[in-house]
């Protein structure tokens, strides 16, 4: 009887979607936002760094394959099945489309009809999404993260030193040669005193 019962259980959607499911990478949380303190039943499935193939014109994202598998409902065909999923930034509820393609007897996993939600979310090459499940409800949730903002201000403080260090640099060499010209006047002043000289003995 228990034989029996073990592969439907093992194979069953709704226990891979209410199972706890703790980050695969130690600090998995730390780049996103943390949910509201309302939001305790929200947990980490996975994260994606956005490649420029997941926010061009195609509008859909691959995910990583092995969180895909644990912590997402499993496929049977490659046509997979729609999902509405929730923005945790607007509450807007997107319909998107989560599958597979064949890849050399594996698979690839991405979500379809990510478009909206990229241009929405003013999401870039370099940002990432988070996808999270409540245990409540068994609906999914997902979060737009930016991190192009911040690097670009670091970059920017990280400049101004540099600036500041080749204005100093030219001044110096400004002054460098306001101090080579007296004794350039000096030799002028000589020479031409020397001329003179010549001139007196010649008349």
């Amino acid at each position: 009887m228990h034989e029996h019962l073990l592969p439907s259980i093992h194979r069953s959607p709704s226990r891979i979607e209410s199972q706890a499911i703790a980050p695969q990478i130690s600090g998995a949380r730390t780049p996103a936002a943390a949910p509201a303190a309302g939001d305790k039943n929200l947990r980490f499935l996975l994260q994606k760094v956005l490649k420029q193939s997941d926010v061009g014109t195609l509008g859909r994202i691959v995910l990583p394959k092995k969180e895909a598998e644990t912590h997402l409902p499993e496929l049977k065909t490659g046509d997979g099945i729609s999902i509405p999923i929730e923005d945790i930034g607007t509450s807007q509820v997107w319909s998107m489309r989560y599958r597979f393609w064949p890849n050399n007897k594996s698979r690839m996993y991405l979500l379809e009809n990510t478009g909206d939600f990229v241009r929405s979310n003013e999401l870039q090459e370099g940002d990432f999404i988070v996808l999270y499940s409540d245990v409540k409800s068994g609906k999914y949730l997902i979060r737009g993260v930016k991190v192009r903002a911040q690097q670009d201000l670091a970059k920017h403080k990280n400049a101004s030193p540099e600036k500041g260090g080749a204005s100093d640099v030219k001044a110096g060499g400004e002054d460098g040669g306001c101090k080579e010209k007296p004794p350039h006047g000096v030799r002028r002043s000589r020479q031409e005193a020397a001329s003179m000289n010549q001139m007196a003995v010649s008349i």
